[in-house]
C-alpha cells in the first residue's frame, strides 16, 4: 500500500507541474502561431493526398465517394416516389372497393 501512496504523490506532482506548464504554453503567442502554422500545413497536405487518392480511384474506374453519395441520394428520391406511388395505388384500390 505505501506504494500507491508515492506513486499517487508522484502523480499529483507531475499533474501540478504539467498543468502549469501547458498553461502558460497555451497563452504563449509564439506557440500558437507556430502550432497554428503546422496544423494549416497538415491539412493541405492532407487534402493533396485525399485528391490525389481520388484521383487514383477514379482512374481506377471505381465510384468516388462523390459518386457514392449521388447514387444514395439518388436511391432516396427514388425510394421516396416510389412509396409516394404505393400509397396513391392503395388509395385507388380502396376507392374501387367502396365504390363497388
Amino acid at each position: 500500500m505505501p506504494e500507491q501512496s508515492i506513486f499517487r504523490q508522484a502523480f499529483a506532482l507531475w499533474e501540478r507541474t504539467a498543468s502549469a506548464y501547458f498553461a502558460a504554453l497555451s497563452r504563449n503567442p509564439f506557440f500558437l502561431g507556430s502550432t497554428g502554422s503546422g496544423l494549416n500545413a497538415l491539412f493541405s497536405a492532407k487534402k493533396v493526398a485525399d485528391d490525389a487518392l481520388t484521383s487514383f480511384v477514379s482512374a481506377l474506374g471505381l465510384a468516388t465517394r462523390e459518386d457514392q453519395e449521388r447514387t444514395l441520394h439518388l436511391l432516396h428520391q427514388i425510394e421516396g416516389k416510389l412509396e409516394d406511388l404505393e400509397f396513391e395505388l392503395a388509395e385507388r384500390r380502396a376507392a374501387e372497393t367502396r365504390a363497388s
